[in-house]
């Protein structure tokens, strides 16, 4: 035997031919996946278009596992179109791309693998785009959206790693793009992206105080309207003696259930603490407690949010030195860190009395207080928070924009001025 005949039977590795083909081939594999996904993200869009907040998918699973929110959000749309039929062409085309390099021999296979690189480096780009989104600006995790980011990273892998088993194949000695061309693509790719999400960046400016006319509100935006009236109005009673801003008589009283451990009741206070400050004559805000922590909701078998109810208690001790509000703030601000110790440190820097603040929680003498707002809110059949009532009008999670806050304080104002609470 030779020493060439013994290497070649040593060598087991797929020639560079072969390597390459099934490199396509799983990359078009995985494009499908892709695909499956797009169909499914775009059903669930529609659905929620369609139902508003009638429909809940499988994969909302609470505040910080929704896609429902990332859906519903006017970030999941370009132009009017939804993302995911955008999601679903662009897979589409690349497994066709795949396809093509797979079949064809090697020249062709260059040619549709270069036009697979630009298409896989513009989706990477424009994933990673609204990974930031979903979690800097909605604060929630999308589980489809996510397997979609999964599907475009493994494709990255495969296309580089089908560029190089090109590179080695004895017909060519150059890979299907240079450094520069991939270098290129991606810069191309991520000013694409940019300018996209410049274009289409929701509009996130409040109405003026002064804009208070129901027909405006309707012309404005007639879809919200029309969304927002289609909301039921709970008859059951929502107010007990607590803490609350905003006007002593005002024609709209919001009343929130919320949690200091989740991440959209921070964004939700912050947009009620504006609404407060835009339009302090026609707004009431009540604040109640319903933290997903077993410990003192006996809704939940375990706890999603630890050390929740020990923030509501400290809260409501703050109130009773008449600082619920100075509480509410340094405890959303710091809701990664409600733990015991630094929940009196919080106390400390807002200025409250250190003994009273100290013998109330040790005594848990609010807790009976957060135990009560959990209860009310089993009976109203919360399940998330926030969970919002406007006069009574049960509105789920936060809007996605500070004008929708305003448009429902006009709703809700003229209809009680006309005496419709339809």
């Amino acid at each position: 035997m030779t020493a060439t005949t013994a290497a070649s039977q040593g060598d087991s590795s797929p020639d560079p031919k072969t390597k390459s083909s099934l490199l396509l081939a799983a990359a078009a594999a995985v494009a499908v996946v892709g695909v499956a996904l797009s169909v499914e993200i775009a059903y669930i869009h529609a659905q929620i278009a369609s139902l508003g907040s009638n429909y809940t998918s499988f994969c909302n699973v609470n505040s910080s596992i929704n896609c429902d929110r990332v859906l519903a959000s006017e970030f999941s749309k370009l132009a009017g179109i939804p993302i995911a039929w955008f999601a679903l062409a662009t897979y589409t085309g690349l497994a066709g791309l795949f396809l093509l390099a797979w079949r064809g021999d090697s020249a062709a296979a260059r040619r549709w693998l270069r036009l697979a690189v630009v298409g896989v480096a513009g989706s990477v780009a424009f994933s990673l785009y609204m990974l930031g989104v979903s979690l800097l600006v909605l604060e929630t995790v999308c589980l489809m959206c996510s397997g979609l980011y999964l599907v475009v990273t493994v494709l990255a892998f495969l296309t580089v790693a089908a560029c190089r088993a090109f590179a080695h194949e004895s017909s060519e000695s150059a890979p299907p793009l240079s450094l520069r061309e991939a270098g290129a693509a991606a810069a191309a790719s991520v000013i694409a992206v940019a300018a996209v999400a410049a274009a289409s960046w929701p509009s996130v400016e409040a109405l003026p105080a002064g804009f208070v006319d129901l027909e405006q509100v309707k012309q404005a935006d007639p879809k919200f309207y029309d969304w927002y009236t289609s909301h039921e109005i709970t008859r059951k009673p929502l107010l007990r003696a607590g803490d609350d801003t905003g006007s002593d008589s005002p024609p709209v009283t919001i009343v929130e259930f919320s949690d200091f451990g989740c991440g959209h009741c921070r964004r939700n206070h912050e947009l009620i603490s504006e609404l407060v400050n835009r339009r302090p004559e026609q707004v009431r805000v009540v604040h109640r407690h319903f933290p997903l922590d077993s410990v003192c909701n006996e809704a939940l078998p375990v706890s999603i949010h630890r050390n929740a109810c020990r923030a509501a208690e400290a809260a409501e001790c703050a109130g009773l030195q008449g600082r619920f509000s100075d509480m509410a703030d340094i405890l959303f601000k710091n809701q990664i860190q409600l733990f015991e110790e630094n929940l009196f440190r919080l106390a400390a820097k807002i200025g409250l009395d250190e003994k009273d603040f100290r013998a109330c929680m040790e005594s848990n003498a609010t807790l009976p207080r957060i135990i009560d707002d959990c209860r009310a809110g089993q009976d109203l059949d919360i399940k998330s928070t926030p969970t919002l009532y406007f006069n009574g009008r049960r509105v789920v999670g936060t809007f996605d924009r500070p004008a929708a806050y305003d448009f429902a304080v006009i709703i809700e104002a003229q209809l009680r001025e006309g005496g419709d609470a339809s």
